[in-house]
């Protein structure tokens, strides 16, 4: 969907191409290109965030003065949540000790947020992969998407939605092959695929991602 920001290049090493992490991701709208993998799993992890309604993968570079010297420094993602509410991000690997180049990035955008009248958050490591299982799971089913399927037949995604959510509700937990084989009798196999992927990253269908590596077994329950 469109948002205020749109992804900013930088003439340094990471806008290389060989250095990015590409993909398409449903809630940006469009294909995504990080700079790192931890980047990348952030960018997941928003996408599975059902209080999210949008984000941006580099938004901003800003610059302030820090301990005298002026830093420049990018600001990781822009996340909207369904409540309206905004705020700017920027990861952190954890490791023993932080440069000093990083702490004052850190401090630099932490204090142009505060100038500019924006909540800011500093997301560590830990927090992006604090469930290993759920992570793996959601990066592989955003596989599936691609934006000629998703953005071009949208209307057919969320009619495959509808069916999928008005079975299970009928019909209980429902293995995901047998859903997927009900609803793309009806509507492609790509379209019925994206639209169950849909539910479960809204959080209208459950299933225990945190625990078992999904397949086709996996059983699906309407929350």
């Amino acid at each position: 969907m469109p948002t205020k920001y749109t992804p900013i290049w930088l003439p340094d090493k990471l806008t290389h191409a060989g250095n990015r992490w590409f993909s398409f991701s449903p809630k940006a709208g469009r294909d995504t290109a990080l700079a790192n993998l931890l980047h990348f799993e952030r960018s997941i992890q928003l996408d599975w965030s059902p209080n999210v309604e949008s984000f941006c993968e580099y938004p901003k570079e800003i610059e302030r003065w820090v301990d005298s010297v002026h830093v420049r420094a990018r600001l990781h993602f822009w996340v909207q949540t369904k409540d309206g509410a905004e705020r700017f991000e920027r990861l952190a690997y954890d490791k023993p000790e932080r440069t000093v180049e990083e702490i004052r990035a850190d401090e630099a955008c932490r204090r142009w947020c505060a100038d500019e009248g924006h909540q800011f958050s500093c997301v560590k490591q830990q927090e992006v992969r604090a469930d290993l299982q759920f992570l793996a799971n959601a990066r592989y089913l955003r596989g599936f998407y691609d934006e000629r399927t998703y953005v071009s037949r949208r209307a057919d995604v969320a009619a495959a939605s509808l069916m999928a959510i008005n079975h299970c509700e009928q019909f209980g937990p429902t293995k995901f092959q047998h859903l997927f084989e009900k609803i793309s009798g009806r509507i492609s196999a790509a379209s019925a695929r994206l639209g169950i992927i849909d539910l479960l990253r809204e959080g209208r269908l459950t299933a225990q991602l945190s625990k078992l590596p999904f397949d086709s077994g996996t059983f699906l329950k309407a929350k």
